[in-house]
């Protein structure tokens, strides 16, 4: 089932930021921000709800909501955290990152002491990683290269190493279902910020006035006060979600 959800909700989340990019006019690198932070939001509100909910059917009542709380909590601390502190979040969610890779190598190259650890624990790489989903997300609203790169490498880095130690079977294909549309993401964020970087970087030129001599330059956007580059203009990257949107 999972299998067949995920694409149909990469196309739910590609056209809900369709409909927000024409009614907002987002237009250059914003198009590509928005479409990741939507998809980013899509996907992870789903990956948290199915994990919840599986998780309160079985082993369900009490023990299932303490087990739903004990990464439910941890990540809307680290939504709050991403949206408010996004350096420090940088930072936290960089060392979880590093945990799944971690994560990754043990089952990669000590596959039946990893299965016997989540027989009895769960499927504890999965739920780190749909708990990721929402606070990278979040942090990709003012860090896209940051989120992008910890998206990516949180999803592909296992299964290279999984690759590498020739591992198979049901983890991975359950890996590669949750991992591949995160990684569309992260890719996303990644671009986006390479995009906002070189528009941000490009210096305008505006035309001499009129009654200047032949080969005079005019003055750059920022000396002569353009509103396209605005003096004080913020890192590349950093502008929230819709930051480029006209009128």
């Amino acid at each position: 089932m999972l299998f067949l959800l995920v694409p149909m909700l990469i196309v739910v989340g590609i056209v809900i930021a369709a409909t927000w990019i024409h009614n907002r006019r987002v237009d250059g690198p914003h198009t590509v921000h928005l479409v990741a932070f939507v998809l980013g939001c899509v996907l992870g509100g789903f990956f948290s709800v199915f994990v919840a909910g599986e998780t309160l059917g079985d082993p369900g009542g009490w023990l299932g909501a303490g087990f739903v709380a004990l990464w439910a909590v941890p990540m809307a601390a680290a939504m709050a955290v991403a949206l408010r502190r996004p350096d420090a979040a940088t930072w936290i969610l960089g060392t979880l990152t590093g945990a799944v890779v971690a994560l990754g190598a043990w089952f990669a190259f000590a596959p039946d002491s990893w299965r016997s650890f989540e027989d009895g624990h769960g499927p504890v790489r999965a739920i780190v990683l749909f708990a990721m989903v929402l606070p990278l997300t979040m942090l990709g609203r003012r860090r896209p290269m940051a989120a992008g790169v910890m998206m990516v490498v949180a999803t592909v880095a296992p299964l290279v190493l999984a690759a590498v130690a020739t591992v198979g079977g049901e983890g991975v294909m359950v890996l590669t279902a949750i991992g591949s549309p995160v990684t569309i993401v992260g890719a996303l964020f990644v671009l986006a910020a390479l995009l906002g970087s070189h528009s941000v970087g490009r210096r305008v030129e505006v035309p001499p006035p009129q009654g200047t001599a032949p080969g005079a330059r005019g003055p750059s956007a920022v000396e002569a006060g353009h509103p396209g580059v605005p003096e004080g203009e913020s890192e590349p990257g950093d502008a929230p979600v819709g930051h480029g949107a006209r009128g």
